[in-house]
């Protein structure tokens, strides 16, 4: 039997807990054995964003600390695509030539984003039982090729997508807090356009870009929901 670590990325531990059961489920539906480090923190992307290069390595640090394991086979499986960057692309640079750059690459090696990770394994899942249109928006920091692949298998969903497959949601890079303007203006063309299709639903992989697209309809008083693709995989259970 296959294990996993899940690392559960701050937004989704405090704002959307019923997407982690979903995805502890979807998981085990998978005869995957799943484990759960509670000293787990934060893997440092938004110091990394504020250019707080000092607190960025210290948490991780930390999350190195938590994560390493030395059982072949074992995964460290990360929900959050922005997360999983953080790890599998900036830990590399941040622990270049240190005392724990050997750890940092073993750590590395083990981590998967999750739709990687669903994407080396066969889904046993009934896809036909999931109806309904809604407008899928992927991180720009995912790999497209791997959420196409998954969303297709949905023969009965009418997926909608954005003009541009590289549209941001304003959330990426720190914007709010750096070009507020520039982010505003982002999320607000992203939910424009999903309402001009008539989806009442946004679909997203990526818990950073679903709270900042929850905040702004709570702001604006827009009648649009959002959803992880994950707890759309849930319903095919």
């Amino acid at each position: 039997m296959p294990e996993a670590t899940v690392f559960v990325p701050c937004l989704m531990n405090h704002l959307y807990q019923k997407t982690v059961q979903n995805l502890v489920l979807l998981l085990q539906h998978h005869n995957v054995k799943v484990d759960f480090n509670e000293n787990q923190t934060c893997c440092g992307l938004p110091f990394l964003n504020k250019g707080d290069q000092a607190s960025a390595k210290a948490v991780a640090e930390k999350f190195l600390t938590d994560f390493q394991t030395g059982r072949h086979g074992h995964h460290t499986i990360i929900p959050s695509t922005q997360c999983a960057v953080m790890v599998k692309d900036y830990y590399p640079k941040i622990f270049n030539n240190t005392v724990s750059h050997l750890l940092c690459n073993k750590v590395v090696e083990s981590t998967r984003d999750l739709f990687s990770y669903l994407d080396e394994i066969t889904l046993k899942l009934d896809f036909s039982k999931v109806t309904g249109t809604y407008f899928m928006l992927s991180s720009c920091m995912c790999n497209k090729q791997n959420i196409e692949e998954t969303v297709s298998k949905f023969t009965n969903i009418n997926w909608i997508r954005p003009e541009f497959s590289d549209a941001c949601c304003g959330a990426g890079n720190a914007l709010p807090v750096n070009a507020p303007d520039i982010s505003e203006n982002l999320t607000q063309s992203i939910i424009d356009e999903a309402l001009s299709t008539g989806a009442s639903v946004i679909v997203v992989t990526d818990d950073i870009c679903r709270a900042r697209i929850d905040d702004f309809v709570k702001r604006k008083n827009i009648s649009i929901s959002t959803l992880h693709l994950i707890d759309i995989l849930a319903e095919a259970i």
